[in-house]
């Protein structure tokens, strides 16, 4: 089975890398953590922006701190799955169509991704990408959500009923 696991710096990432590390895989299992990098110099190209050579310094900063990012999982999961299993890339592109277009290439069996959860407007103006794998994606895909704290439990309204039922009686 080949496993892409796509993550960017956030937490439902974390995630996304946890739940892959507290599971049980067949023996022959193969994982590929990747990023996404949409590029900058090309975006501001076309807007006719005058410095260009500090834009690509920026790319090149970002691309450096996505590799470590990368390197980093890589070794982590490495260590629970050993090292021939696991290897990584950073990628460059628009990020879901670039994730599916690996998994495509790769013959991906499975892409895991981290859900931020947003919903209404949020979801509307930044979009999502784990939904735009999911429908795109040539293979199977896990969308894990970060645990959000509850403030209240589900069935807060049916232990007030049940307390006032047994207070009556």
């Amino acid at each position: 089975m080949k496993v892409l696991v796509a993550i960017d710096n956030s937490e439902c990432s974390a995630a996304a890398i946890s739940a892959i590390a507290d599971r049980s895989w067949p023996p022959a299992t193969t994982f590929e953590i990747v990023t996404v990098i949409e590029p900058l110099a090309a975006q501001y190209c076309f807007a006719g922006a005058p410095a260009i050579s500090t834009i690509v310094e920026a790319e090149r900063q970002i691309w450096d701190h996505c590799q470590k990012m990368i390197d980093d999982k890589v070794a982590h999961l490495g260590v629970i799955f050993g090292h021939g299993r696991v290897k990584g890339k950073v990628i460059e592109g628009c990020i879901a169509e670039s994730i599916v277009d690996h998994a495509r290439e790769t013959n991906s069996d499975l892409i895991v991704v981290g859900s931020h959860g947003r919903t209404g407007i949020k979801r509307f103006l930044l979009g999502s990408v784990a939904a735009r794998v999911a429908s795109l994606s040539p293979c199977s895909i896990e969308i894990v959500k970060e645990k959000q704290a509850s403030t209240a439990p589900i069935n807060a309204n049916c232990d007030e009923e049940e307390k006032r039922l047994k207070a009556h009686h």
